[in-house]
């Protein structure tokens, strides 16, 4: 019987003395801060879980809202899955699909030509090629044959070094794939190991031979319906994304991690794909200016339900707003205000709700 004893007292906790566990954790609500003794310096507190200032630019606080569902992740509004796209001298490939799914497959196109890599960083997105003997009457002859050049023919054919890289697409869950090439002329007096990468290619027609040739084997690859195969490396890249939509000082906004004028036609792109009619723009001011109502919105009366089925409230949901872009160090700003109006927005929700609306699916 006293061997048992302490086991009882272990098994019944503080309640074998009369005050139960939860009692003890709730009884004070919290702890009191540790006071240590004089001629000790306290350390700096630093809160690493700070909750930060809201500002309610709605009016919403205090009232009761009904949330629906979150927004489908799928991004796939009638985009064909793979396709090559151009922006003045600026090509790349875009995939609806995300880098870690990626850049599997691009390794197994180098694998599939049995082209060596000189080194992958898949956490960073960018893979680079040895340098290749090629040669060949046009682009697309010189890329196929990188690396089936005989050493007997060094003298005759040129060397060819190509970067890969890997980008989030400003789609959510997409991927941008974009080419380097740097050329090394037969007999030109240069260190290989010295020659550095400068942001241009140095043939467009190779860069863009090559960009065609990777994504047939990415088409070939997914008709193929295999199973991907993901680089838990190459998904940290998702965090980089070129949009992000979040509060600004005067209410929600949209920033591209892009140049003028790559947001510039995204933005119109977006605009044309959601069929929102632009009655008028002025790209030197950045700004469109856009007919946009409630029945553009995914889920017809949308306002209707939110604001009590009032036909009122449906009419004053439909304005002529400004879509501005604004350049902001290395990003492009988007707001939406209300046309000739913009102080209107503050006073009636529904039109500053129908902006934030619009903006949402720009993005």
């Amino acid at each position: 019987m006293k061997r048992l004893l302490p086991i009882a007292c272990l098994l019944t906790g503080c309640g074998w003395f009369g005050v139960s566990e939860q009692e003890l954790i709730y009884r004070d609500g919290s702890s009191k801060p540790v006071e240590l003794p004089e001629g000790i310096d306290s350390p700096e507190f630093h809160d690493l879980m700070p909750i930060p200032e809201v500002d309610d630019y709605r009016g919403i606080a205090g009232t009761t809202l009904e949330v629906g569902p979150p927004d489908a992740l799928s991004t796939r509004f009638d985009v064909e899955q793979i396709i090559i796209r151009k922006l003045g001298t600026q090509q790349w490939v875009f995939i609806d699909m995300p880098p870690s799914m990626i850049w599997p497959q691009v390794l197994g196109y180098w694998e599939t030509r049995d082209l060596p890599l000189a080194t992958q960083e898949a956490d960073k997105g960018v893979m680079e090629t040895d340098w290749l003997l090629a040669a060949g009457e046009d682009a697309e002859a010189l890329v196929q044959s990188a690396g089936a050049i005989p050493a007997s023919a060094e003298g005759e054919a040129a060397r060819h070094k190509f970067r890969v890289r890997l980008e989030p697409g400003i789609r959510t869950g997409s991927t941008e794939l974009y080419v380097d090439h740097r050329l090394l002329p037969t007999g030109a007096p240069f260190r290989l190991d010295q020659l550095d990468w400068t942001g241009d290619s140095d043939d467009l027609e190779v860069e863009a031979a090559l960009l065609k040739a990777i994504a047939f084997h990415l088409r070939d690859t997914t008709a193929q319906g295999e199973g991907p195969s993901i680089s838990m490396l190459a998904a940290g890249l998702k965090d980089q994304g070129k949009a992000i939509l979040e509060p600004g000082e005067a209410g929600l906004e949209l920033r591209y991690r892009l140049d003028f004028d790559r947001a510039w036609a995204t933005v119109g792109a977006a605009l044309e794909n959601a069929n929102v009619q632009v009655q008028d723009l002025n790209r030197s001011e950045g700004d469109y200016f856009v007919h946009y109502t409630s029945a553009h919105d995914a889920e017809p009366g949308f306002f209707r339900n939110l604001f009590g089925g009032d036909d009122e409230a449906e009419a004053a949901a439909d304005r002529r707003f400004r879509v501005h872009l604004e350049t902001l160090a290395e990003e492009v700003r988007v707001t939406v205000t209300l046309d000739g109006d913009p102080e209107r927005m503050d006073e009636d929700k529904r039109i500053l709700l129908l902006s934030e609306r619009l903006l949402k699916l720009i993005r």
